[in-house]
């Protein structure tokens, strides 16, 4: 059995690394807001201003993990379910719950909608190799 969480992990370490080179910016004037079972949180040019949970506000975008059986990615795309991949002000990265909703300007966000300049950055599960006969 293959573990997505080592997947999961090295997608957002690559994502986190090229946000702090500049490959990954904000790509929307705007204010977002997204919610996950964990609360509510609302950011600015990519930068978070205000979130139920504290140790969040500060902290940049930089981009949504989609995790699947096949593959994880952090890209710039927002959908349902994906989760927030965050760099706080200390350099540690965070991760949210997934994510119910997202608005732009207070109005509900497409399905599809890219947040960051478009990006992606994907960790594949290894295929599974068949017994020789």
């Amino acid at each position: 059995m293959f573990s997505s969480r080592l997947h999961s992990e090295r997608a957002v370490y690559k994502a986190a690394e090229a946000f702090s080179d500049g490959a990954l910016q904000p790509k929307l004037d705007a204010e977002l807001a997204f919610t996950t079972a964990e609360g509510k949180s609302r950011l600015i040019d990519g930068i978070c201003f205000d979130s139920d949970a504290e140790e969040l506000v500060g902290a940049k975008l930089v981009g949504w993990l989609v995790e699947s059986e096949r593959a994880s990615a952090v890209g710039a795309w927002w959908r349902r379910g994906a989760r927030a991949v965050l760099l706080k002000r200390d350099g540690a990265i965070a991760v949210t719950a997934p994510t119910d909703d997202l608005e732009v300007d207070g109005a509900p966000a497409p399905q599809g909608l890219a947040t960051q300049e478009p990006r992606f950055i994907a960790e594949h599960l290894p295929s599974r190799t068949r017994p020789s006969s």
